[in-house]
């Protein structure tokens, strides 16, 4: 009967798997447990199942040797080890790492794990198991074109215009080099290769790849491209993220609110719709205004559809209480600011403005969409 162990290191994740169903997998896996006890690991029964499931407080334990731990779970038709990053203190299990990702260790955690890995591998050969680990390890280039033959559109030729032009308007094809920036502005290069839609593969090293969509992608042709790092708006550092107003100019502003005619909350609203549509997080223009018979009306002045800008010429008139032809985000924008016009109360979440998202485009903007819904009242909290 054949016994066998594999890792998972071509995959870059940190498990390593038993497969055995002989009557000798529970005493072989006492022994490697032993051995590892030996070499310093200290093991104990798993918190969760002694609390939770004492029946099987057998079948499942953790180590931890420094900051590196493991749970181990056997079961009838062998075992699991799943390493991770543990915490320095032996009792706390909470802080697991994410074990999925082998590059996410540090370094030296990372040759920890690889130096014990390949001692448990000694183990297990001497116990007569065999190892049946993948060997081989894909380069970029491989995985991406094994990816590729998944995908219907790899057979296609053609692409759309919108999915195969760089921000400078410069067609892509295939085994291109082209630039790009990172999250820090730094200049990278690589050779790309079309993914899905508008997304392309970067292949940057012999075993690294990202994707990046087509309007990133430049040649070193301008000056501006041609920085080494190019520093973009963060809403990291907007110190308006860090003011936050007095509890009582706060309610000032709600009480100016709510005392407000409904024409002068018709205007605030317009202009927070306005400044939403420059910020980018609306694809409508749109105007409220009130009717002759004092019902609320809205109107669609321009939008911005595959990345083109259409004027309304006449303005096209929509339903405010209808289902408006927008993303659900932009529903609940709308629907918020409509019931403030109405009321005159705040109906916006304060979480919905924070400066969380430090790292998109118009990130730094948020801070500033957070002051403006304060100042005129709409802003909970």
């Amino acid at each position: 009967m054949k016994r066998t162990y594999k890792d998972t290191l071509h995959q870059k994740t940190t498990n390593f798997y038993v497969k055995d169903i002989s009557k000798d997998a529970k005493s072989s896996f006492k022994s490697l447990l032993k051995s590892l006890k030996k070499r310093g690991w200290k093991i104990r029964r798993q918190r969760e199942i002694i609390e939770g499931f004492p029946v099987l407080v057998k079948h499942f334990y953790i180590g931890e040797k420094e900051n590196l731990k493991f749970k181990a779970e056997r079961h009838p038709t062998g075992l699991n080890l799943e390493f991770f990053m543990g915490s320095t203190t032996f009792c706390s299990d909470e802080a697991e790492y994410d074990s999925s990702n082998l590059d996410l260790m540090p370094y030296l955690v990372r040759l920890r794990f690889l130096t014990e890995l390949k001692y448990i591998k000694h183990v297990m050969n001497g116990m007569g198991y065999k190892d049946i680990s993948s060997k081989t390890k894909e380069t970029a280039y491989q995985e991406i074109m094994k990816k590729r033959d998944t995908q219907a559109h790899s057979k296609l030729n053609i692409l759309p215009l919108s999915c195969a032009k760089d921000k400078d308007g410069k067609l892509l094809q295939d085994g291109q080099i082209k630039y790009f920036r990172d999250q820090k502005g730094r200049l990278q290069r690589g050779v790309v290769y079309h993914n899905l839609n508008n997304i392309w593969w970067i292949v940057v090293e012999r075993y690294e790849y990202v994707t990046q969509p087509c309007s990133s992608l430049f040649d070193l042709d301008t000056e501006e491209n041609r920085k080494r790092k190019v520093i973009q708006p963060s809403g990291f550092h907007n110190p308006k993220s860090r003011i936050i107003p007095l509890h009582k100019t706060r309610l000032d502003w709600k009480r100016q609110a709510r005392r407000a005619t409904k024409e002068e909350r018709v205007q605030k609203a317009n202009e927070l719709l306005k400044n939403l549509y420059q910020a980018n997080w609306l694809s409508k223009k749109l105007k409220f205004y009130l009717k002759d018979t004092r019902c609320l009306g809205l109107l669609e002045i321009e939008n911005i559809t595959m990345n083109t800008q259409q004027v309304c010429s006449p303005p096209r008139e929509l339903k405010p209480y209808g289902n408006l032809p927008v993303s659900e985000t932009e529903r609940v924008w709308v629907r918020d600011i409509r019931e403030y016009i109405v009321y005159g109360k705040p109906t916006i979440f304060q979480w919905f403005c924070e400066d969380k998202n430090g790292y998109g485009d118009y990130a730094h903007k948020w801070a500033d969409i957070r002051e403006e819904c304060w100042k005129i009242g709409i802003l909970r909290g």
